[in-house]
């Protein structure tokens, strides 16, 4: 039976619920009071036992749109309520978009702190004890379905397989062919189930991405005492994944999978310890309890220690141990460390620089879901390090990076599309990988969402989304967004001209090192505009930006060594950098250098 849903009032505590139409002349608990009711056969009434006559508030409601794309009602006739808990759900900002030329592909990085990650870990299998007493959930949002879970495009199984087969479908990668099953059997309140379900929809495996039901899934596992479930929803807890952050209830739930043995929690509450995440620091107690379950064999615990060894924490710093630890731990097929191993054979940190050797352990992480090893896999494929360039396979990983989440793949991948690097340039699809990974922060989508603005390039020429998508890049000190914050005050994009603006904004620039922001600043103190003329400090700054290769910056310099602005005049030091700069393509330099060859 579909239909858009019905709002009514429960008569017992008075919150308006949306009924689903296919809880037509079902029972249901209120989300809010819990109170058991009947829905009426034609959706007309709610009822429930000694409750006041219940009251119709819309008919229908012909708007109504849940938050996901796709959504599913969820039948409770014998199945497990799930959801009781609805979600306040975590929106990122960033509202604007934009770039012109867009910021270089940008190299691989480390991860700094990586969070736990969402995953049944190798060689340990998740135990199940009954919760005695429940933790607190999110509180509901008013303005969220209750109860509705995102549409999963999988036909209901015949017969339904049971739940060691269907795992075993799970590990060999058979993702469409288990789903059926993991849905049916999460249905009839199978934790196990339930909690692989998360983890099909917390990574898109044969279905669409949703982390709002993944977490829903997880908590309906972990109310059950399943500790893969208990973890998994502690990591959704701690990263904000589906549900608003609380590294208290993270820290909670970690303890109870740690309680049931599950080596995975452990190592996650001593990491609590270790940061001071939803519980008071104590980098003590958290390297006992890292030093024990590594000593037990638990990968996730000698990835901590080795993190503990790498950056000193607690521990003298000690490159040497942290490889070893990793490598023990990405032996064992913890993906992190794989992640890791490959990162220090890419960037020779702790080992000798081995490019194959990075691409070996990059796509043993990426075979585990490894976001980031996905990433710089790519970037390998991309560039020929390691392996042969193959700028299509490059682009497909990005997308399986990108259509995860992934903030970083996804600006390469609006990368790829803007030049048209493994994939048909699509000025349309890099504007929107842009924007997804704006809308989650990231400093050089935002960047280069401002360039496409800026341009014209593929949008509307708009200065003032150009300019707040700039100022947001540069907040997050992004240097190249710095600079151009300042040549939106000097040219007046977006925002009211003002020279003493732009001159503090190119120095932030220059600060951090930019070879623009240097020329830029440069500039400035050469012809005294917004600042006081001193044609020393305007040479310094060309000199930093020359330094760095460029080419306008080689052309001003060399106007100071022809008429001896800041330096001594020196002609043939002044057309040896507008030949350099010529030859870099500065059209300024080239008529300069024409201009002195004539003579």
């Amino acid at each position: 039976m579909e239909g858009n849903p019905i709002a009514l009032r429960c008569p017992q505590c008075g919150k308006t619920l949306k009924i689903p139409a296919n809880l037509a002349g079902k029972s249901a608990p209120c989300p809010n009071c819990r109170t058991q009711l009947q829905i009426a056969g034609d959706l007309s009434t709610i009822t429930a036992p000694h409750a006041a006559e219940p009251e119709l508030i819309v008919a229908e409601l012909a708007e109504s749109s849940p938050k996901s794309n796709t959504a599913m009602y969820l039948l409770i006739g014998g199945a497990a309520v799930i959801g009781l808990s609805v979600l306040l759900v975590g929106l990122a900002a960033a509202w604007f978009v934009s770039a012109p030329a867009p910021a270089a592909n940008p190299p691989p990085v480390a991860v700094v702190k990586e969070r736990p990650s969402l995953e049944e870990p190798a060689g340990e299998t998740p135990t199940a004890e009954p919760v005695a007493e429940q933790l607190p959930a999110i509180p509901p949002d008013d303005g969220d379905d209750w109860m509705i879970i995102p549409m999963i495009d999988a036909a209901a199984p015949e017969e339904t397989l049971s739940i060691d087969q269907t795992v075993q479908l799970y590990r060999d990668k058979e993702y469409e062919a288990a789903l059926p099953h993991l849905l049916s059997l999460s249905k009839s309140g199978d934790a196990r189930a339930q909690y692989y379900l998360g983890l099909c929809l917390n990574y898109s495996r044969g279905t669409k991405r949703n982390e709002n039901a993944a977490f829903r899934w997880f908590l309906a596992s972990a109310e059950q005492g399943y500790s893969g479930g208990q973890n998994d929803l502690a990591v959704c807890y701690e990263n904000g994944t589906g549900t608003v952050r609380s590294p208290e209830l993270a820290f909670a739930w970690y303890q109870k999978a740690a309680d049931q043995g599950y080596g995975l929690a452990i190592a996650n509450v001593g990491n609590c310890y270790l940061d001071g995440t939803g519980v008071e620091r104590d980098v003590e107690k958290g390297l006992e309890i890292l030093r024990k379950a590594a000593a037990d064999g638990v990968p996730a615990a000698k990835f901590h220690l080795a993190y503990s060894y790498k950056n000193g924490i607690g521990v003298p710093e000690d490159l040497d141990k942290a490889v070893a630890l990793y490598r023990e731990a990405a032996e064992l097929g913890d993906k992190r460390s794989q992640f890791e191993i490959g990162y220090f054979y890419e960037k020779g940190i702790g080992l000798d620089q081995d490019f194959e050797q990075a691409v070996v352990w990059y796509q043993k992480a990426a075979d585990r879901g490894h976001l980031m090893a996905i990433n710089n896999l790519a970037d390998c494929y991309q560039n020929g390090e390691g392996v042969e360039q193959d700028l299509d396979k490059a682009a497909e990983l990005i997308r399986r990076a990108a259509e995860q989440g992934l903030p970083l793949a996804q600006v390469n991948l609006g990368y790829c599309y803007e030049t048209g690097k493994g994939v048909p340039k699509d000025l349309a699809a890099a504007f929107r990988w842009y924007q997804s990974a704006a809308d989650q922060g990231n400093a050089i989508a935002q960047y280069n969402l401002a360039q496409m603005y800026r341009t014209g390039n593929g949008v509307p020429t708009d200065g003032d989304k150009a300019y707040k998508l700039y100022l947001l890049a540069a907040e997050q000190g992004d240097s190249d967004a710095l600079n151009m914050v300042g040549f939106c005050y000097a040219n007046g994009l977006g925002v009211e001209k003002d020279e003493e603006q732009a001159v503090a904004w190119y120095r932030k620039s220059a600060d951090k090192g930019n070879p623009l922001g240097q020329k830029n600043l440069g500039y400035r103190y050469d012809i005294g505009l917004g600042v006081e003329q001193d044609y020393k400090k305007a040479v310094a700054l060309y000199q930093a930006a020359v330094d760095q290769g460029n080419a306008a910056a080689m052309n001003n310099l060399g106007t100071c060594y022809e008429y001896g602005d800041g330096v001594p005049k020196n002609l043939r030091k002044a057309i040896e950098l507008y030949r350099k700069a010529a030859s870099l393509g500065d059209d300024t330099a080239k008529d300069n250098l024409r201009r002195h060859l004539k003579n």
